[in-house]
């Protein structure tokens, strides 16, 4: 899972998208994929908190190397 969010804050980045967009995005899977996997919508907050602090340790990691 921290390849697939460290790959997204990559990609982001490249695109030139403005932090934060992870949690937003996320918010899109929950919507299309809630049906299938119902603890995603259970887990909303918590899948927010995980992909901002990620965001925020990425942007420390980058800026440092």
């Amino acid at each position: 899972m921290r390849r697939i969010i460290r790959r997204a804050v990559q990609q982001g980045a490249r695109v030139g998208l403005e932090p934060p967009y992870l949690a937003p995005l996320a918010d899109v899977v929950i919507e299309q994929m809630k049906d299938g996997y119902p603890e995603l919508e259970e887990h909303r907050e918590e899948i927010h908190r995980v992909l901002t602090a990620r965001r925020s340790a990425s942007g420390r990691h980058s800026s440092a190397g």
